[in-house]
């Protein structure tokens, strides 16, 4: 028998089950709030590194390892030599001499299959067994509960055997574990065990962890993040009055004050979140005995986190925008999920799903915003009721108390404009901020702004009226005149404007002078709807929408496709400056709801519909040659379940996107605004 101390062997050893084991590295302790320190501590043992032979009705056969008073897991593999061997391997407390002094057992039945001992019987697993055909066994115990789960095969395809099953009878006191036995009680047939280790430490099979009070933190690593950290896990307690908390850290935490954010089991029964120097939530919710879902969006860019939760297909958020922890709000990443359970009793299980760091993000905002992009990276974003300037890494350099669609002229000066009952109101603003003017004009019921831009003579801005399928040109040099016209859809360029109507069975995409005079037109056949558009510096327009049959913009017909839910028929189309063809695709989206362009590049967000949404955001050269897919941008781990929505880009290429991620399943969307690195 070999024994290892918990070292950087045994750290490599126990790796596969991400589970950080006090001892590798410094030692840790816990400092919570009973002031009781606790070294977790943790062995490695393996035990034979051979294998062990069991004679047909013969001695039986222990393997020894250091006592184990809490949670372990013995891990091993066994061989019977025929289909129809009696025969049992089990874990006891001292070398066993007799089947009662086993406390967890796998019994090789006579009948081909496996059995486990639950209590004073054994069950029947139906799982069967062949001549010479090795199983990899791994068992969960926790002697304090005097309990075990069996688990067959290895790594992330392991299969539960049995769960939560009571040690035998006999066993039901026993205070600690330190043998491994095999005995064969048949005349016939022999059993090997082979590759026997025994790890002390809070995982379980399924890639779970369980905290126990009294015990240290259970660390989790986890992939670093220094942007955006989004992570998903369940909690399942034993108790409705558990002290406990969930959070994330830099490093493996040992005490309350390492946890950037956590979410907290509290004793009366609800779930809460903290929120800078204390806990608090915004929806008050219980939490209950069966597992339960949790995200958590962290951003170390304004260290603020936001958490969902999901129970039986619904879903809250806990906390919008919350601080981190005081003692973390100069913390630079995020690497661990750490656990445990403070007071006097209870034991928490977590099992993590998803833990995955933004790729290529900048920064983000939860919530629904719109952008003025700024120069070197920075920008304006308004929420509707206020306006922030944030830096190129989302670190804010002011806060204005006025919101609303945005542009700014050259000189900086900035302009807003809000709709209120039937009049657009628009307000220029001096660059710090300042009020400048107000002005309003009438633009009929159920209107919307569309687009908005501003240059040295002033702001412009295009809005849209669905009912009455029109669109009105608001330009400042004329203000409050508004030019009106039929149109589902506009674009602002300079002191011109694009229309996109929808005429019986013909779509007719027009440029307009300011006065209304038609500067040119084109006509293209089908029933295409126009959804989005935008011009570039060099004058060409893109634009963008969804269609159900044939039609063809010049580069020949586009061609729909289906999936279950319906047709799939986004499309993005780009004329020149004189309303020639420049290119036109056919996307594999249901619909496009936004477009950016700064000439040299083209960007493209769209829904794809199936029985949830996908968000989705194409990237195309001038030529309509697709540079990039931004599928999955890190936000949403390993999907984009969500409504894209708005696009904004700089002229140096940065993008500003609006879109929602829905979690859990198909029940709820969360808009958030993501801004990626150029």
């Amino acid at each position: 028998m070999t024994r290892y101390r918990v070292s950087q062997l045994s750290c490599l050893l126990i790796a596969y089950a991400i589970a950080a084991v006090p001892g590798c590295g410094a030692d840790t302790e816990r400092s919570g709030a009973t002031g009781d320190d606790v070294d977790q501590g943790g062995v490695v043992t393996s035990a034979v590194t051979g294998c062990t032979l069991a004679q047909p009705a013969g001695a039986w056969i222990n393997e020894a390892f250091p006592d184990q008073a809490k949670m372990f897991h013995a891990d091993f593999d066994a061989t019977p030599s025929t289909a129809a061997i009696d025969a049992v391997v089990g874990l006891s407390g001292g070398s066993a001499a007799d089947f009662a002094q086993l406390a967890a057992i796998v019994r090789f039945n006579p009948a081909g299959t496996l059995d486990v001992r639950n209590g004073s019987a054994y069950q029947s697993t139906s799982w069967p067994y062949r001549a010479g055909e090795s199983l990899h066994f791994r068992i969960d115990i926790d002697v304090r509960t005097h309990s075990y789960s069996v688990w067959i095969g290895t790594g992330p395809v392991r299969t539960p055997l049995a769960k939560a099953l009571q040690f035998r009878s006999e066993q039901a006191a026993v205070a600690s574990l330190s043998s491994v036995a095999s005995k064969v009680d048949s005349t016939a047939g022999a059993l090997q065990v082979c590759n026997v280790a025994v790890v002390a430490d809070a995982t379980t099979g399924d890639g779970c962890v369980v905290a126990v009070v009294g015990d240290s933190f259970v660390n989790l690593p986890t992939p670093d993040a220094t942007v955006l950290d989004t992570v998903e896990f369940s909690v399942q307690p034993d108790r409705l009055d558990l002290d406990a908390v969930i959070g994330l850290s830099a490093g493996p935490a040992d005490r309350f004050s390492d946890l950037a954010v956590a979410v907290r089991l509290a004793p009366s029964g609800m779930t809460d979140v903290r929120d800078g120097d204390g806990y608090r939530a915004d929806l008050s919710h219980p939490y209950g005995l069966f597992p339960e879902e949790v995200r958590l969006i962290a951003d170390l860019t304004t260290h603020t986190y936001s958490v969902v939760t999901g129970a039986s297909g619904l879903s809250g958020e806990l906390a919008h925008q919350y601080n981190f922890r005081t003692e973390q709000r100069a913390v630079t990443h995020l690497d661990h999920v750490a656990v445990a359970v403070d007071g006097t009793q209870g034991r928490l299980q977590v099992c993590l799903r998803q833990s995955t760091p933004s790729v290529g993000v900048a920064y983000s905002r939860e919530g629904t915003y719109t952008v003025a992009p700024l120069a070197n990276g920075e920008a304006l974003i308004s929420d509707g009721a206020t306006t922030t300037r944030v830096d190129a890494g989302g670190h804010v350099l002011a806060t204005l108390p006025f919101g609303g669609e945005l542009a700014v002229d050259p000189l900086g000066n900035i302009f807003v404009a809000r709709i209120a009952g039937t009049v657009l109101f628009v307000d220029k603003y001096a660059p710090d901020g300042a009020p400048v003017w107000t002005r309003g004009a009438n633009i009929g019921d159920g209107a919307r702004i569309a687009a908005m831009a501003a240059d040295a003579t002033g702001p412009r801005v295009g809005v849209v009226t669905p009912q009455a399928r029109s669109v009105s040109f608001v330009d400042s040099v004329s203000f409050p005149g508004v030019l009106t016209t039929a149109g589902e859809a506009i674009a602002l360029d300079g002191d011109q404007f694009f229309v996109a109507t929808q005429r019986g069975d013909t779509l007719q995409i027009a440029r307009y002078a300011a006065t209304g005079a038609t500067v040119w037109s084109r006509e293209f056949a089908g029933q295409p709807k126009v959804t989005q558009m935008a011009a570039d510096p060099a004058h060409n327009l893109v634009f963008g929408g969804n269609f159900g049959g044939g039609v063809d913009f010049g580069g020949g017909p586009l061609v729909t496709h289906s999936n279950p839910e319906g047709s799939v028929g986004g499309f993005v189309v780009k004329l020149s400056n004189t309303g020639a063809h420049v290119f036109s695709q056919a996307l594999h989206t249901s619909e496009v709801e936004g477009i950016a362009t700064n000439g040299s590049r083209i960007v493209v967000s769209s829904i794809y519909r199936t029985q949830l949404h996908w968000a989705r955001l194409d990237s195309f050269d001038a030529g309509g040659r697709a540079a990039a897919y931004y599928g999955s941008d890190g936000f949403d781990p390993g999907e984009s379940h969500g409504d894209g929505r708005r696009v904004w880009m700089s002229p140096s290429g940065r993008l500003w996107w609006s879109r929602s991620t829905i979690w859990p399943g198909a029940v709820q969307a969360w808009p958030y605004l993501v801004t990626f690195t150029e």
